[in-house]
């Protein structure tokens, strides 16, 4: 039995010692990475962005540059990296449209949920419902019915009476969704 055990040791060692020395791809290299940020510059998508590069280029010593591709409401962009290589040079920042696009745009050139892989929630943002005080509107309740008795035009028409502002396309949809219901 011992002589065995021993043969299967050396045995072992012998393989280890022939097999060739299997090393870590290192990433990154000195290719930069690029980030998308699919909204313009200027907006929270490109800030964030920007703190995430310049931490990563701290932390990491490697170069991180913020690509911008915004349009339609962050698909173009998300469409960018959806096709790049999945070669881990590129990552994307996205806001919450990146969630409600695939029910508002039909044709979208990518599947959200296939040819993307989220990696960390990097913050949230709280969202406000508020209007002029001299407004009928007091709560929910009242832009709900306001809406549902304006034309279906003027919901989102500020020259009409009632005029919707957002961040992102979700209040809006909420309030339209309300308004149907």
């Amino acid at each position: 039995m011992r002589v065995r055990l021993a043969l299967l040791v050396l045995l072992v060692s012998l393989c280890a010692a022939l097999a060739p020395g299997a090393t870590a791809q290192i990433w990154p290299s000195a290719k930069p990475v690029r980030i998308i940020a699919v909204f313009p510059p200027g907006g929270s998508v490109d800030q964030v962005a920007r703190a995430l590069s310049q931490q990563l280029n701290v932390q990491t010593g490697q170069t991180f540059v913020v690509d911008n591709r915004g349009g339609a409401s962050g698909s173009i962009g998300t469409a960018a990296l959806a096709k790049s290589d999945p070669d881990g040079y590129t990552i994307g920042v996205v806001f919450d449209t990146h969630a409600v696009n695939p029910s508002l745009i039909p044709n979208l050139p990518f599947d959200t949920l296939k040819d993307l892989t989220p990696l960390m929630l990097v913050g949230t943002g709280a969202m406000a419902l508020v209007a002029n005080a001299a407004q009928p509107y007091k709560s929910f309740k009242d832009v709900v019915a306001a809406a549902r008795a304006a034309p279906a035009a003027s919901v989102i028409s500020p020259w009409r009476s009632l005029a919707i502002s957002s961040a992102s396309s979700g209040l809006t949809c909420l309030i339209a969704a309300a308004a149907r219901s």
